[in-house]
């Protein structure tokens, strides 16, 4: 639940501070596939544990049965969906007409026994490259839009609706949750320094050995990253909405303990949150003097 860091929080952030563009682009591409990952493997682990199964042959065929639908359905819908989208894009009913197919979708893998937010997830996914992939099937796609009002008021609703339904959730009067959650806090942050040190070891380039396996035309430069760079690759670690989010699944799949699971990532988010601000701060005694301070 807590493995990706916030790519919403981590968004926001880079393009505030003075980075190289090579490491905004590392730290935002980072943060957006965590999320992903974080979500399949959360989900495939609910249905491990949902089955009582621990088989390791059996634990390998559910996830795989659960990824493999996930994408059978998401992908199966949504490569349709862009030429339907395609036909819909000058009517003013284009976005519910969309939002009523995931629904369907969501509720369709649901009735399979699969999980419905993976499907949606992989469905969303597609939608959401339609550009990148209308290429391919030679689609003449529409750009998606960001500044739909009615789309930023769904987001800002249902970011809000989990946060306050975690914080519900959450206590301070039990101290072992509290504890658990700091703990996790500081694992995942000394965890993240010691892969940033390996990483990016002295002379070390952001893209160092890519040059091997892409093509001619798409040869990466080598990005030295400096130490200003470095420090804030090792504190940016943010927990946010995936993490609330997938907490609360545990409650409504009626899984063993699942009350625990909001309390301790809350925890674990506003440990993280902490923890990268003071990271930051610290970070700034080594930003270059050639750029002004981030505000």
């Amino acid at each position: 639940m807590v493995g990706g860091a916030s790519s919403i929080i981590v968004f926001g952030l880079v393009r505030s501070l003075p980075l190289k563009e090579e490491t905004k682009a590392m730290l935002s591409l980072e943060s957006a596939l965590t999320d992903i990952l974080a979500t399949l493997g959360a989900f495939v682990m609910f249905g491990i544990i949902a089955g009582g199964l621990l088989d390791p042959g059996a634990i390998t065929g559910t996830a795989l049965r659960s990824v493999g639908v996930g994408l059978a359905l998401g992908l199966g819908a949504g490569i349709p969906w862009i030429f339907v989208e395609s036909k819909l894009h000058n009517s003013k009913h284009a976005y519910m007409f969309t939002l009523a197919a995931l629904f369907s979708l969501f509720f369709l893998a649901r009735s399979l026994g699969e999980s419905g937010a993976l499907t949606a997830l992989v469905f969303g996914l597609t939608i959401g490259n339609r550009t990148l992939l209308a290429k391919y099937l030679k689609i003449d796609a529409q750009k998606v839009s960001t500044d739909d009002p009615f789309h930023d008021q769904v987001v800002f609703l249902v970011r809000t609706f989990f946060f306050i339904f975690i914080g519900l959730l959450a206590t301070f009067g039990k101290v072992e949750y509290v504890l658990a959650g700091i703990g996790m806090a500081v694992l995942l942050l000394h965890g993240r320094v010691a892969v940033a040190k390996f990483t990016f070891r002295a002379g070390t380039s952001v893209m160092k050995g890519l040059d091997r396996i892409l093509p001619s035309d798409l040869k990466v430069k080598n990005v030295l990253l400096r130490p200003y760079d470095r420090k804030i690759t090792a504190f940016m670690m943010p927990r946010g909405l995936a993490a609330a989010v997938l907490s609360t699944i545990p409650l409504g799949l009626g899984l063993p303990n699942a009350e625990l699971y909001p309390q301790i990532v809350f925890m674990v988010i506003l440990g993280s949150v902490v923890i990268t601000t003071v990271g930051l701060i610290r970070a700034a005694k080594a930003q270059p003097e050639e750029t002004p301070p981030a505000g």
